[in-house]
C-alpha cells in the first residue's frame, strides 16, 4: 500500500513540474501579457492531459519498476524522455499537409496545438520531438526524485535533537 501511494505522489508530482516546465517554455518576455495567458491555458489545458497520460500509462509500468526496485535516475529519466518524443512524434507525424497539424514547438510557434496561422514545417516536427523530450525527461527526473525522497525520508533533523 505504501509503494501505492508513493508511486501516485510521485506521479502527480513528475505531472506538475512537467506541465511547468511545458508552460513555462511559451512565455515570451518580449510579449509577456499574451503569452502569460498561453502559458496558464496550456498549464491547465496540457497539464492536465500529462496528468491523465501519467497515471494511465505511466502508473502501471512505474509500479512494476518499483516492484523489481529498479527505480533509479538513470532509467527513469530517458524512459520518460522517449516516451515523451514518441507521443511528440504521434502527434505531429505527417503534418505537412494536413490541415489539423499540431506543433509543440516553442521555438517554431507562439502557441500550443493545432496549427491554423503558418504552414507546418519540418522545424515544427523536430522542435515538437525535442521538446517532447524535454518535458518527459522533467517528469522522469521528477518521479524519480519524488519516489526515492518518500521511500527514504529525511531523518537528519531526528538525529541533530538527539544530539
Amino acid at each position: 500500500m505504501r509503494a501505492t501511494s508513493s508511486i501516485a505522489a510521485s506521479l502527480f508530482a513528475a505531472s506538475f513540474v512537467a506541465a511547468l516546465v511545458f508552460a513555462l517554455s511559451w512565455l515570451r518576455l518580449t510579449e509577456l501579457p499574451a503569452s502569460l495567458g498561453t502559458a496558464l491555458s496550456a498549464f491547465l489545458f496540457y497539464g492536465t492531459l500529462i496528468c491523465v497520460l501519467a497515471f494511465v500509462v505511466g502508473f502501471p509500468i512505474a509500479y512494476l519498476v518499483a516492484k523489481l526496485r529498479a527505480v533509479r535516475w538513470w532509467i527513469s529519466t530517458p524512459a520518460a524522455a522517449l516516451l515523451g518524443v514518441a507521443l511528440a512524434w504521434a502527434f505531429t507525424h505527417g503534418g505537412e499537409g494536413n490541415p489539423f497539424a499540431v506543433s509543440f514547438s516553442p521555438w517554431t510557434r507562439d502557441r500550443p496545438g493545432i496549427i491554423n496561422d503558418a504552414p507546418f514545417t519540418r522545424d515544427d516536427f523536430v522542435g515538437s520531438v525535442i521538446f517532447g523530450a524535454i518535458v518527459g525527461a522533467a517528469f522522469g527526473l521528477t518521479f524519480w526524485a519524488f519516489f526515492v525522497g518518500a521511500l527514504r525520508p529525511n531523518k537528519s533533523l531526528e538525529r541533530t535533537r538527539e544530539g
